[in-house]
């Protein structure tokens, strides 16, 4: 749809709209159920990765918020840090 030329079904002199019923009558290819269930097969396991680094991301970001005022200021040494990061990502 993002290549469709919207601009006939556009509307309004002073701002563009586009009314439910112009919507409508844009016409764009549709998958066969099919085809659109062959995509999705291939789409979930990049989608599942997706998530996985979504949260391993998050937990990395936490433990660096978490630890490096610790370390920066003395009260963490190097070898406890890196026990607590093994500890949290096992």
């Amino acid at each position: 749809m993002q290549r469709t030329n919207i601009t006939p079904y556009i509307t309004g002199a002073v701002q563009a709209k586009l009314s439910q019923t112009n919507m409508w009558r844009i016409n764009f290819l549709k998958p066969t159920r099919e085809v659109a269930e062959y995509f999705g097969s291939l789409m979930e396991p990049l989608f599942v990765r997706l998530r996985h680094n979504s949260v391993q991301a998050q937990t990395l970001a936490t433990l660096r918020d978490t630890l490096l005022p610790r370390l920066i200021s003395g009260q963490l040494r190097l070898p406890d840090a890196q026990a607590a990061v093994e500890d949290a990502l096992a």
